[in-house]
């Protein structure tokens, strides 16, 4: 199991109880890891070959699973390493200037952020690189920008949209782990 971006307790208790063998990786500069793994990678493509290494021999199924900016990592990163299953839960799938400045929270001194790099639009990601298992994108429904991030994946192989009856972007985690439905996403259950 890999979580990736802010761990926060919710998954922290929730994924250390049944899943097995849990890896949590943090995007320190937050820059939806385009600066890597901070301080043992430098970008994005680094950071999957390093989690290969790290990964190869994890027991399957492979889940990965994040929020926020960490949902857009799972997804990345679960399409690249071919996981089984993959929950991102109200991910940013388009890191354009406005969804930066509205996310994203560090210092000047974590470097610039490039927004000509195509692979800030995890659609471009994940039709160059087509999900092998099912990735559940979850997202608040009456969430507008959630909502309008989410359904741009619509169509693309094996995204699976799983709207929830919620307005939520911060605790939307909480609710679907209170709810159960993130332990049947990550169970692979539809």
């Amino acid at each position: 199991m890999l979580q990736g971006g802010i761990v926060g307790p919710e998954f922290e208790n929730f994924l250390s109880k049944d899943w097995g063998d849990t890896y949590f990786i943090k995007d320190f500069k937050r820059k939806w890891f385009q600066h890597g793994l901070y301080p043992l990678t430098h970008g994005r493509n680094e950071t999957v070959e390093f989690l290969r290494v790290q990964l190869e021999t994890a027991a399957r199924p492979l889940r990965f699973v994040g929020a926020s900016a960490g949902a857009y990592a799972a997804l990345y990163f679960g399409a690249h390493l071919q996981a089984d299953v993959v929950v991102a839960v109200a991910p940013q799938t388009l890191i354009d200037e406005p969804t930066y400045n509205r996310f994203q929270r560090g210092s000047p001194q974590d470097g610039v952020y490039d927004f000509a790099d195509p692979e800030n639009d995890i659609r471009n990601v994940l039709e160059a690189n087509p999900m092998q298992g099912k990735a559940f994108v979850v997202f608040g429904q009456e969430h507008k920008v959630d909502r309008t991030q989410c359904e741009r994946l619509e169509g693309l192989p094996n995204i699976l949209l799983r709207p929830y009856p919620s307005a939520q972007h911060t605790l939307l985690t909480r609710q679907l782990i209170k709810s159960g439905v993130l332990a049947g996403l990550l169970a692979g259950e539809t």
